[in-house]
């Protein structure tokens, strides 16, 4: 997963993260990391600045490339068999 708020701000006129970040009021050494795609957490509230700011849809500020080695047990958990969900409450059993 990548972050690509440099490119989608710099699509909208932003020159720099400095500018972004005066402009949504996310401090500026926070958004130095967002704009270098180094921050791994993001709140929800700096989403919804960012998406105000920039007029856009939060998933418009992500790429994603699978990575299926960080999964536990890599690739092969892709070709495990998947649970079914269960489906609301587990029946009643007859009264005796």
């Amino acid at each position: 997963m990548r972050l690509v708020v440099k490119e989608v701000a710099e699509r909208e006129g932003f020159a720099s993260a400095y500018e972004l970040a005066n402009k949504t009021g996310i401090p500026v050494h926070s958004m130095y990391r967002i704009w270098n795609d180094q921050a791994r957490m993001i709140g929800l509230d700096t989403l919804d600045k960012l998406c105000t700011v920039l007029n856009v849809k939060p998933g418009q500020l992500f790429e994603h490339e699978a990575e299926p080695d960080k999964l536990p047990g890599g690739t092969e958990s892709l070709n495990a068999p998947k649970a079914k969900p269960r489906r609301g409450r587990p029946p009643k059993k007859a009264a005796q």
